[in-house]
């Protein structure tokens, strides 16, 4: 059980540290008109999302015979090799199209209007982002698989996917706790926020597939040999 926990807190904070454009959507919720209640709605649809993403696949894999020659296990670890790899392609794509260090600061086109959304769309992008995302489906796959090798009861199975949700909720929890708590600050905190993540969105992203892929393709590959 304590490997399983160590486990989902590392791909907990993979997600964190690999969701610079969902930060930077609820910092910009936060910033336009009525934007504590889209900021709020945001995260609300991102932990629904994400929830129904991890119980969907938790509960796919819970019961699977994860014993190193049985069939689960097999097709796991091709699952993590194949996925490594697929995250280092990444990583070296995105960080090859990374942008000159003195290029202008340039959102995304839908990204300079989103803070103009209304509260139920914000609540919609949460959910978008928290549920269909390819990043989140490996990660989740990779914390749900190391919950299945440790084969827990359903109430110990609950409290994991408790603790994988609340840590990879940080990152966009942090900017609405900053909204309510620095009202006075908050809009300039949040504009030095953008300005760094909207900067380093490729390096954080190219680290973070590196060490995930790292992982993944050392697991996969300890898993068939």
């Amino acid at each position: 059980m304590g490997v399983a926990i160590g486990e989902v807190l590392f791909f907990g904070l993979a997600i964190v540290i690999g969701g610079p454009l969902t930060i930077t959507t609820a910092i910009l919720l936060l910033t336009g008109e009525r934007g504590q209640v889209k900021g709020v709605a945001y995260l609300i649809g991102w932990v629904i999302g994400l929830t129904l993403l991890v119980v969907a696949v938790v509960f796919l894999v819970r019961g699977r015979d994860f014993s190193p020659e049985s069939t689960p296990s097999l097709v796991m670890a091709w699952a993590k090799l194949l996925g490594g790899i697929a995250l280092l392609i990444v990583a070296y794509v995105t960080w090859r199209r990374r942008p000159p260090p003195d290029a202008p600061l340039e959102l995304p086109g839908w990204l300079k209007s989103i803070h103009q959304t209304q509260p139920p769309l914000a609540l919609g992008a949460g959910f978008f982002f928290g549920l269909f995302s390819v990043k989140n489906l490996l990660i989740v796959a990779a914390a749900a698989a190391a919950i299945g090798r440790a084969n827990p009861n359903f109430l110990q199975v609950l409290l994991l996917i408790l603790l994988f949700v609340t840590i990879a909720t940080i990152g966009i929890a942090t900017p609405v706790y900053v909204a309510f708590s620095r009202k006075e600050r908050a809009q300039e905190i949040f504009a030095d926020w953008v300005r760094w993540l909207s900067a380093n969105n490729a390096l954080i992203v190219s680290l973070l597939c590196l060490l995930i892929g790292v992982k993944l393709f050392g697991d996969g590959l300890g898993g068939l040999l």
